[in-house]
């Protein structure tokens, strides 16, 4: 088990606990709390000449890393409608 730092004003010194085998890709990004208490990160992009941030959940990523993520088969829409 490893330990992952995270940032932000909610998260005030906080840390979270992963298993070995995910803890050293995970700990390549900084890792906040959101409003609802989830542990997540930002990734930024522009999109029609703005900046814009999209999150990313350490729990789809560690189910992603499994090969669990996404929830969907091969070839079908796994996004939102």
């Amino acid at each position: 088990m490893a330990l992952i730092p995270l940032v932000g004003k909610r998260a005030a010194g906080r840390s979270t606990i992963v298993d070995d085998d995910v803890a050293e890709e995970l700990s390549k990004f900084r890792w906040h709390l959101d409003q609802n208490g989830d542990v997540c990160r930002f990734v930024s992009y522009y999109a029609g000449g703005r900046k814009r941030k999209h999150k990313i959940f350490m729990d789809q990523e560690v189910l992603r890393m499994a090969g669990v993520y996404p929830f969907c088969k091969e070839g079908e829409y796994c996004g939102k409608n």
